[in-house]
């Protein structure tokens, strides 16, 4: 192809971000930083679309989706999902697995079939 070097392509498409792997990258000092960002944003939106959109307990009244959220319900779920698709990659900083998993089971057993 035009302009192409010949070099080898490395692909790190489904690697888990580690010390190592990020030092070799030279994006190591950034690692930290953004592993905080990404539990930051994990924490804030799981309350606001995961839990509110749980299957309702027995004898609970059901709801319609759209009571749970208000208009900005779209851009919340999409940034949750992806958040959640870079979890294989990208792990929370000081979210404990357990925490991690239960996150996880709240995300999956939704109401909204988006998420």
């Amino acid at each position: 192809p035009v302009g192409s070097t010949g070099g080898v392509r490395r692909s790190f498409h489904g690697t888990t971000l580690d010390d190592a792997l990020c030092e070799r990258l030279g994006i190591r000092p950034y690692l930290v930083p953004v592993r905080k960002a990404f539990e930051a944003i994990l924490r804030l939106l799981e309350p606001q679309i995961a839990r509110l959109m749980m299957p309702p307990k027995q004898g609970a009244v059901i709801k319609d989706g759209d009571d749970f959220a208000p208009g900005d319900r779209k851009p919340k779920i999409d940034l949750l999902k992806t958040c959640v698709n870079c979890i294989p990659r990208l792990l929370p900083y000081e979210m404990s697995r357990t925490e991690l998993i239960e996150l996880l089971a709240r995300v999956s057993l939704n109401l909204d079939e988006e998420i």
